[in-house]
């Protein structure tokens, strides 16, 4: 590695390090080009997943007083409010179980 002085008219100068890249470790380019896309990959389906995800929650939170306002009666209000809540722990828990399987998939890759 070689060394770095960096001088700043507002700063002392410090000493920072960088990588020189040689001939042969250019070769390493096209392997991490690859890495860099498969990864830049995985976060745009994890994105995808996790706006789903955010929006269907969203859909469920914002129709909830609508659907409750419809009850004529407390144990309507009861039954909407219980499927509500089943509703969410069920979404909450697969996207729960999506999102932990998705480092291993990465890893199966690499």
């Amino acid at each position: 590695m070689s060394t770095k002085t960096i001088e700043s008219s507002e700063t002392r100068s410090m000493q920072v390090e960088m990588p020189v890249l040689t001939p042969t470790d250019r070769s390493t380019l096209p392997r991490s080009t690859e890495f860099s896309s498969a990864v830049y990959r995985n976060f745009a389906a994890m994105y995808t997943t996790w706006t789903g995800f955010i929006n269907r929650r969203l859909k469920e939170d914002l129709t909830l007083p609508e659907h409750l306002g419809e009850c004529k009666s407390l144990s309507g209000a009861l039954c909407v409010y219980g499927a509500y809540w089943r509703t969410a722990v069920a979404q909450y828990q697969t996207a729960s179980r999506n999102s932990s399987t998705l480092p291993s998939t990465w890893r199966a890759k690499f």
